[in-house]
């Protein structure tokens, strides 16, 4: 596991592209871009209160995991049974149904993933994680549609808050 960042403002993964064998975890406070691309076969998983985001370059195959905090991503992709839509997109290219799960929120914090491209429909299922809450922010110009039905893992209730732009509409289908 490769950590960006220890609850604090620093950390950072350089400039090159970054090649993921296991996860990468992003625990920062404040505001991180990652534009570089970012491959493999390792997931990402955001446990940070800041807002991290991703550039739309990356193919990584592995699923990505907002426990805390706010990552943004102008394309989600599909994973479509194993032939990924996209060769890449800023949640990589999932090679599963599996790898394609998007979690939000943990057992002590609320993780929100926040879309700002123009518009796309995906297959990748969203696992609501956490007690304390999730957000899905469409901040893009499109119709975002999810076609997968959601999950809730974990004891208790769920809370799925939508929010976004004025411009866009989106779809739970």
């Amino acid at each position: 596991t490769t950590q960006i960042g220890n609850s604090g403002t620093t950390g950072s993964l350089g400039s090159g592209p970054v090649t993921l064998n296991s996860s990468l975890t992003i625990n920062r406070s404040n505001a991180l871009d990652l534009t570089q691309p970012i491959s493999g076969f390792g997931s990402i998983l955001h446990n940070g209160s800041g807002t991290t985001t991703l550039g739309a370059s990356n193919s990584f195959s592995g699923n990505t995991t907002v426990y805390l905090g706010t990552l943004v991503a102008s394309s989600l992709n599909s994973h479509n049974n194993g032939t990924p839509a996209l060769a890449t997109s800023s949640l990589g290219a999932p090679i599963s149904p599996l790898a394609a799960v998007i979690g939000l929120g943990s057992g002590s914090g609320s993780g929100t993933l926040r879309y700002t491209g123009s518009g796309e429909t995906t297959d990748r299922p969203i696992n609501l994680r956490g007690t304390n809450g999730a957000t899905l922010d469409h901040a893009g110009s499109g119709l975002l549609k999810f076609t997968s039905n959601f999950q809730a893992t974990g004891a208790s209730s769920k809370t799925l808050t939508l929010t976004g732009s004025t411009t866009a509409s989106g779809e739970i289908a």
